[in-house]
């Protein structure tokens, strides 16, 4: 077999290289050259069509569920998990203990209000770039001591604002986190 050939492990026929994906995070092995699929380009059509045909009913039932979800749902489930995402980004990144998860912030969720300030949390679209509407309301996970780490003692859902009022609140907006605070830290051991 030469450097241009390889053998589909499908049809076992020997083939030229371009007649296989190309595919860059695979890795050698005895059988396979780097970064090429392991079946030739026919074979591999072959088998998804098979997929498709053996499976039509289950993708036709999960594209069902999918059209038929609210945006709203969506919505929620994307912040619920952006949040968390970006909890576990700054965890690994300052070395913070993190044991919540997806399942702690939708119960924390089911009733969407600011844990500091009491006001309900808005669920929808982060715009960024626009200047839609206030970011204010939006919810947030905050840490209540920030030299901790992300555990479901040490953490809290709250609005953006409550978020920011560390830095520049009123003196009534910090004496209502300070109440806050002091609640979680009641039962913290």
């Amino acid at each position: 077999m030469c450097a241009d050939t390889k053998t589909c492990s499908k049809c076992l026929l020997v083939k030229p290289i371009t007649e296989f994906y190309y595919h860059s995070r695979t890795f050698e092995t005895k059988k396979a050259k780097a970064g090429y699929s392991a079946r030739c380009k026919e074979c591999d059509l072959a088998a998804q069509n098979d997929y498709r045909l053996r499976s039509a009913e289950q993708i036709k039932a999960r594209k069902r569920i999918k059209y038929h979800e609210s945006k709203e749902d969506r919505i929620y489930r994307s912040i619920n998990q952006t949040m968390l995402d970006n909890a576990k980004r700054r965890a690994k990144k300052y070395n913070l203990a993190i044991d919540i998860d997806q399942g702690w912030i939708d119960a924390q969720m089911a009733n969407p209000v600011c844990f500091y300030l009491g006001t309900p949390l808005e669920i929808r679209e982060r715009k960024y770039g626009s200047k839609k509407g206030s970011y204010d309301s939006l919810p947030t996970l905050d840490r209540v001591d920030n030299m901790k780490g992300y555990t479901k003692d040490n953490t809290v859902i709250c609005s953006y604002k409550a978020n920011t009022i560390k830095r520049n609140g009123t003196v009534k907006e910090i004496e209502m986190i300070l109440e806050g605070i002091k609640k979680v830290l009641s039962r913290i051991p």
